[in-house]
Formats: structure tokens, sequence, C-alpha cells
């Protein structure tokens, strides 16, 4: 014990203060040295375990059952001979089953009687098996779950298994089970995602089973050639294809009219797949938003193109051949995503929603004890896989298209919107950083420029287009920079070929950004301006009298496609405004820190974290837009707006709405966007 009046309690409390400091400190330490790290090319890893084969053993047993009477491991059921049930065994056919015990001498009365008095035996005994199929995918999960949490993962060969599961939905259509899977895999990848920032250092994950850098790698998974199939560009190609055959059956159900599908893909969509896209455009989304919320920290310095070209959604791009249209491309994909957003549009316009799932199937009491003794130690089946008939014989199991249950047309419009929008994200983000400037007699296709060609072909050439309300839903569900960009290029390139015409000269700016897209992008980009475009409509009156006559892009009735192209373009360009403006704030933030940092108290990590500030601005002699030019661009687009509201109006130009109703819309979306963002631009 202490004596009275030591002075040991003031030790041990100074003694914890300097541990403190001393914590204090070494993280302010590692967090300069991950910060170094990324400077130079590397990429701190997100720390966590992965469970060891022994503690994933028991659960790869039982999946390994799962496995072996999956319907994967077959053809797709149209282009296999036999019917397979959902325990992967083949539906007794009467034809085949009088094969069996026919007779030289053609006695088929008899064989079909066999065949009869057999089938009920055969069914009880498909549906026992299906049900100890299920039983075992929910054991899997099960046993699983329990292992889990925020610091643990799984290997790659468990999280394809989970993946497996999640395809087979229409085979598991009275269960619950692929939800249950895909539960699973959207929590390991909210705790365990491919990127992550953390403050103001970006950490990566390599323990995530991406489709772009992993391939199935479990021995039952790579003989398994639908499997193999899914993963890269190809995979994702088929997994959209099937979203848009879902969504064309429900447009077509909704209105009655033929709509372009996917000739690859089910013809109704497959719940499975769709569902597995769904996980994988998340993931993607995780990733990017990330390494967009460090590059808008770091206002997108150009010595940082790595966080961006790392990205999953870009890799994955670069899995396709350049941008050569063809069966599998990225110019398809592109025309793809952004049908299944128009026929989203059209189901959910035609008040088209999934139908209901099927009632519980009705059993015999004798069958229902055979079918019950099959259940597992999971228990997860709410419902019976196997209805009886009226004279009691019992039907083979029927599984509805994916149109019936699980996934809506919404939320497939609204996964072919995430995705199509990270392509515009990515590809814009490299854009501002010169990635695509060709130097030398190297360069590279803009993504960016071709992506914009692609749907600017789309919007003029095909059928869905040709209504407003269609174009509309396109051109809202964009990135507002991207609607802004494809609209001034557009309006700008029918002025050009005017020019080529003998029409009235295109102003400079105009110009600019036409022969960059007829260069494929491939010099510096031009700043794309709102007002330019709306500016050129008022120049000289023959301006407008041209554009109210001849600018209907698809042959728009009633001349809406100048009133479209105005409200979508306005609205778009002060979202845009908005977001540039809140870019430019958060980039300054962060480099007051980064300075203040770099001449406090911790020493040699300085040097590191100027680097960028020491970087050319090889911007091609143009500086970027500060937020004082952007706040006049969105006063100038306002104006002009209402100007060109006016002329609507008097020309009695509705299309999309009266002019009124595009003013309200208007204000109501620049307050509602001035408001987030904390600094209204317009009084």
């Amino acid at each position: 014990m202490p004596k009275a009046g030591s002075s040991l309690p003031l030790r041990r409390k100074s003694l914890r203060a300097t541990n403190a400091t001393n914590m204090l400190e070494q993280q302010k330490i590692d967090r300069a040295l991950r910060r170094s790290a990324l400077l130079h090319g590397g990429e701190p890893r997100l720390e966590h375990t992965v469970l060891s084969d022994q503690k994933c053993g028991p659960v790869w047993n039982i999946y390994s059952r799962y496995a072996a009477r999956s319907p994967l491991t077959q053809q797709r059921a149209d282009e296999a001979g036999p019917s397979l049930t959902a325990g992967g065994r083949s539906l007794p056919r009467r034809a085949q089953t009088a094969k069996l015990g026919s007779v030289e001498d053609g006695e088929a009365s008899g064989d079909e009687e066999l065949a009869d008095a057999m089938a009920p035996a055969a069914a009880v005994a498909a549906a026992e098996a299906a049900k100890l199929w299920e039983d075992d995918g929910h054991h899997v999960i099960d046993l699983l779950q329990p292992l889990l949490s925020t610091g643990v993962t799984v290997p790659l060969h468990i999280q394809e298994a989970l993946m497996h599961i999640v395809l087979n939905a229409e085979a598991h259509i009275h269960t619950s089970l692929s939800e249950r899977a895909y539960r699973v895999l959207t929590d390991l990848l909210e705790w365990h995602p491919s990127a992550k920032l953390e403050g103001e250092v970006l950490v990566v994950n390599g323990t995530l089973w991406t489709p772009v850098g992993c391939s199935w790698q479990a021995e039952i998974h790579r003989d398994t050639a639908r499997l193999q199939a899914l993963r890269e560009g190809g995979g994702l190609s088929a997994l959209v294809g099937s979203a848009l055959n879902y969504v064309v059956g429900a447009a077509e159900a909704a209105c009655g009219i033929k709509l372009p599908s996917a000739p690859g893909a089910p013809e109704r969509g497959n719940t499975g797949e769709i569902m597995l896209l769904k996980y994988w455009v998340k993931m993607l989304q995780v990733d990017l938003d990330a390494r967009m919320g460090y590059m808008r920290q770091s206002g997108f310095r150009k010595n940082r193109t790595s966080v961006l070209e790392n990205s999953l959604i870009y890799r994955l791009m670069q899995t396709y051949t350049n941008w050569a249209d063809g069966s599998n491309s990225k110019p398809l994909l592109i025309r793809q995503l952004a049908g299944i957003l128009v026929c989203a549009h059209i189901a959910a316009q035609h008040g088209n929603m999934p139908a209901p799932p099927p009632p519980p199937p009705r059993t015999n009491p004798s069958t229902a004890r055979a079918i019950n003794s099959g259940r597992g130690r999971a228990g997860g089946s709410d419902q019976q896989p196997q209805a009886a008939d009226g004279d009691g014989a019992i039907s083979p199991p029927h599984f509805p298209p994916a149109y019936a249950t699980l996934i809506s047309p919404a939320e497939v419009g609204a996964v072919a919107t995430a995705l199509l929008c990270m392509m515009y994200d990515v590809f814009a983000g490299l854009d501002r950083m010169n990635f695509y400037v060709r130097r030398g007699a190297q360069g590279r296709d803009n993504d960016l420029v071709r992506m914009d060609l692609v749907l600017s072909k789309a919007i003029c050439k095909e059928l869905p287009y040709k209504q407003p309300e269609n174009l509309e839903a396109l051109l809202s569900s964009l990135p507002p920079s991207a609607s802004m960009r494809l609209l001034v290029y557009m309006l700008a390139d029918a002025a050009y070929r005017r020019l080529e015409g003998g029409g009235d000269q295109l102003t400079e700016n105009l110009r600019a950004v036409v022969e960059h897209y007829r260069d494929n992008g491939v010099g510096y980009p031009p700043q794309v301006l709102a007002s330019d475009a709306l500016s050129y409509l008022l120049e000289r009156p023959g301006n407008w009298t041209w554009a109210a006559c001849g600018v209907h892009f698809n042959d728009l009735p009633h001349k809406a496609g100048l009133a479209l192209i105005v409200t979508q373009l306005t609205i778009a360009a002060l979202q845009t405004v908005q977001r540039e403006v809140r870019i430019a704030v958060q980039a300054s933030r962060t480099a007051g820190r980064v300075l203040g940092q770099s001449n406090g108290a911790l020493q040699g990590g300085g040097d590191d974290m100027d680097v960028d500030e020491k970087e050319e601005n090889d911007d091609g002699g143009k500086g970027e837009v500060t937020i004082s030019e952007w706040e006049a661009e969105a006063k100038l687009v306002s104006k002009l707006y209402l100007q060109l509201a006016e002329r609507l109006q008097s020309d009695g130009i509705h299309g999309v709405g009266d002019g009124a109703h595009c003013v309200g819309l208007l204000v109501e979306r620049v307050q509602a966007v001035g408001l987030r963002a904390g600094m209204p631009l317009l009084v």
C-alpha cells in the first residue's frame, strides 16, 4: 500500500495521459503512412479475419450435397431433354415411361396403365427429394450465419455457394431460401466491401468475390458451364439481358406494344439472375461510392486516376472489346440498360404490378405425410412444392416465371439506373482528369464520349423514345451532368449539321463540343455549358424558328422535342452547378486540413501530403471553373429559361406540359437542390 501523501496516483494519472497522447500520435502516424502509401500507388488493406477451411468444413459438406442436385448443373429447361424438378431429378414422362415397358408386339395400352400407376409414387419421391434438397440449402444458411460478424468474412468458395443458391430462386419459389442467401451476401458486402473510405484514407479488400478478377474457384462450380459464364463483361451482359426480357414482358402485358428483347436470355427473364444482378450492382456501387468520395475530397487531381481505374465498374467495362458493337459489347449493354429504364417506366405508367404469389398447393393427407417426412432441420419451406389434382393425382411442381414473384419492374428499373449512372460517373471522373487525352501517337477511346454517342443514336432512332414521356424518363434517370452534356451535344450537333447546309454560324463553344465528339473525345475536353445551348436558341430569330420546326429529335409529336430539351437541360444544368459547387467546397476544405496537418506537430508527413499541390496543371491551358463562375452560370441559365418558357407559351408548344407547369417544376427542383446544398443560388 502506498504511504499517505504518496505521488503514485499522480504518476499513474500522468502515465495514462502520456499513453493517450502516444495513441493519438500513433494514429496520426498510421494515417500519414496509409496516405503516403496511397500517393505512391499502394492501397491500404481492410482489416478483418477470413474463416478457415476447418470452420467452413461443415457448411461446405452440406452445400456439396445441395449443389450436386442443383438444376444449375444441368442445361436450361428449354435446351435440355427431360424437364427437371427442384431436386435436379427428371420428371416422369409418360412417353418415356411407356418405352421402358414396351414390347415388340406394341402393347401400348398396358404400358400406359403401368405409367399411370407409377406416376403418383414417382411424383411423391420427386417431392421428397426436392424438399430434402431445399432443407440442405436452409441448413447451409443456418450453419453459416452464427459464424459471421463485422470482423469476420467467409472465403471465396463460400461466397460462390451463396450466389449459387441465389441463382436457384425460381426453383425455391415456395421458400425464402434464395432471399436468405441474398441477405447474407449483402450483409457481407456491408461489413467487408471491396473499398471503403475511412476518414481521408481509401482502404481496399481483396477477400470479396467480384465478377472481375475472380473466377468460380470451387471444383463443383468450375465444371458448370452456366456458372463459369457468369463473370466479367459476358456475365454482366447475360444478367442484364435476363432483366431486360423481364421488364419487356411486364411492359408488353401493360400496354400491348411489342418491344425489343434480348434474344439469348430467358424469354421472360429469370428471377435468380435478376437477384444476382442486383447483388453485383450493389457491390459495384459500394466500391465506386467509396472511390468517388475519395476523389471528391481530393478535388479530382490528375495524378489520382488509378483510384478510378481500379474501381470494379471500370475494370468490368475493360473486359469488353473496346466500343465495337456486337452481341456482347458495351454499346449493346448501354442500349439494353436504357431499354430497361423505359420498359420499367411503361409498366409503372400503366399500373403493372407483379402478380401475387401462387396459392398454397393442395395435397392429399397421404401424400402430405410422404412430403412432410422429408422435412429437414431447417424447416424453411412455408408451402408444399407439390399440388394435387382433383382426382388425387399429384401434378409436377410449377415454378412461376420471374415476373410473378420476388422482384418488381420498378426494382429492376432502379438496378439498371444505378448501373448506367455508375458508368457515367466513372467515365466522367476520368475525363475531367484528362485521362483520355491523346499524348503523341498513344490514345484510347474516350468512354464518356462514346457512351453519349451510343445513347444519342438510340434516342434518335429507336421506337420507345418516340414518346416524350419515355424520353423524359430516360433523361431524368441519368446523372444531371450526363443529361446536360448529352442534350447540349445533341442540340449542338443538329446545329452543326445545319451549318454545313448553309445555316447560321455556330458559337465557338458549341463548335468545340461537336468537334470534340466527332474526334471521339481524344483531345482536351471542352467546357460543356447549358447556357451556350440555351443562348443559341435565342441568339437569332432564325435559330428559334429552326429549333421549333426542325429539332424534334425523333419526330416527337407537337414539337415536344423543343419543350423537352429546354426543360430537361435547365433542370440538369442547375443540378450540375450545385454538385460542382459542393465538390469545390469539399476539396478546398480537405486541402485546408491537409495543409494544417503538414504544418503541425507530425513531422515527415508534409512532403507526401503536398504532392498534389506541386503537380502540373496539364489541362491544355484551360483551368477549372471557379465557384463564382458556376454561380454566374446558374443565374444565366435561370434567366434564359424564363425567356424560353415565355416563347414556348406564346408559340403554343407544350409537349411535356405547359409553360407554367415547367416553371413550377423547375422552381421546385432548384429549391430542393439548393436547400440540400445549404447554399441556394437563386432568389
